[in-house]
């Protein structure tokens, strides 16, 4: 079980910093691309940039954004950011039970020294 929870660690050790730089590049893509459509989510929205872009990924829908068809950059953007991001909380997932999993059942530092 440690060797899970360590893999799991060291997963998201690389994906959360790369999910990151990939919801930065759809918010770039997506301003260059249709500045309409970002124009229109930041003058409507009081967060952040990267808020915005987290909420504009989330309604993206069979690769369209308020019903405008989004370019395939902005697709491809789209598709590996939203990938990471499930990956990233799978990893996390996987921490959270393996960790609660040792902590009730596993033998823990009930260890005995012989």
């Amino acid at each position: 079980m440690m060797y899970i929870f360590l893999l799991a660690i060291l997963g998201m050790v690389f994906v959360y910093p790369a999910y990151f730089y990939m919801l930065y590049e759809f918010k770039q893509r997506l301003i260059r691309d249709h500045p309409a459509l970002w124009e229109t989510r930041r003058l409507s929205a009081l967060a952040g940039p990267l808020q915005i872009a987290y909420k504009a990924l989330r309604e993206v829908r069979e690769g369209r954004l308020d019903g405008v068809a989004l370019s395939k950059p902005v697709n491809e953007s789209h598709r590996f950011a939203t990938f990471l991001l499930y990956s990233g909380m799978t990893l996390f997932m996987t921490v959270l039970f393996v960790g609660l999993y040792d902590a009730v059942w596993g033998s823990g530092s009930q260890r005995e020294v012989s």
